[in-house]
C-alpha cells in the first residue's frame, strides 16, 4: 500500500519516467513476488526495466539487478530458459561494474547453478556452485 502511494507521489511529482519510479517499481515487485502475484511482480519489473533503460545505459547494474528480478520470476513461472538468460547478461554486467570478487556477483553466480541444477546439467550446476562457495 505505502509503495503504491510513494509510486503515485514520484509519478505526479517527477513524471512516469523518472529515475525514483523504477525502484519503486521494484520494491512493488518485490512485495507481489512475496504474495507469488506473479503476473503483478511482472508487470512492475518490467515496468521498472523499460524505465532505466530510457534513462541509463544497457551495462548498468541498475538494468542488471532488474533482469535478475525478471529472472527469478521467470524462473518460478517455469521458464527457465529466459531466466538463464537474464541471469548470464546480468552476470556479466555486474562482473565488468563490480569485479569477481562482489557478493552480488556471488549471489547471480549462486542463481546460475540452481538454473543449471534444474536443466539437470549437474556438472555445469556443480561448477558454479563451486565458484559460489568463494563468497561464502
Amino acid at each position: 500500500e505505502y509503495f503504491l502511494k510513494a509510486r503515485k507521489i514520484f509519478v505526479s511529482v517527477y513524471g512516469e519516467n523518472h529515475q525514483h519510479v523504477p525502484n519503486v517499481d521494484s520494491h512493488i515487485g518485490s512485495v507481489y513476488l512475496s504474495m507469488c502475484d506473479y503476473q503483478q511482480t511482472m508487470k512492475y519489473c518490467n515496468n521498472s526495466l523499460e524505465i532505466r533503460r530510457q534513462n541509463l545505459k544497457e551495462d548498468h547494474p541498475k538494468i542488471a539487478i532488474s533482469k535478475v528480478m525478471l529472472a527469478h520470476v521467470y524462473s518460478k513461472l517455469g521458464n527457465k530458459e529466459v531466466a538463464l538468460q537474464l541471469y548470464q547478461e546480468s552476470l556479466s554486467v555486474l562482473k565488468k561494474a563490480y569485479g569477481e570478487n562482489h557478493p552480488q556477483v556471488g549471489l547471480i553466480i549462486m542463481r546460475l547453478a540452481i538454473q543449471w541444477e534444474d536443466f539437470k546439467d549437474y556438472t555445469k550446476a556443480l561448477e558454479y556452485f563451486n565458484q559460489a562457495e568463494n563468497f561464502s
